[in-house]
């Protein structure tokens, strides 16, 4: 999470307590990849609503 809120990837791994920078990502890539997942899925829901509004506009 912090890392999509751009906080530095060197100094989460340090705020974590972990001894390299390679584990950070490491261990957190399945909540990395859900959160990506629940990002996109809220994309697209504002897409599929502008889309609907301006097809009702439309009629």
């Amino acid at each position: 999470m912090l890392q999509y809120k751009n906080v530095d990837i060197h100094l989460i791994s340090q705020r974590l307590g972990h001894r390299s920078i390679k584990i950070t990502p490491y261990v957190y890539a399945h909540m990395m990849k859900e959160y990506r997942f629940n990002e996109d899925g809220k994309i697209k829901n504002i897409f599929e609503e502008l889309n609907n509004s301006i097809i009702a506009r439309k009629k």
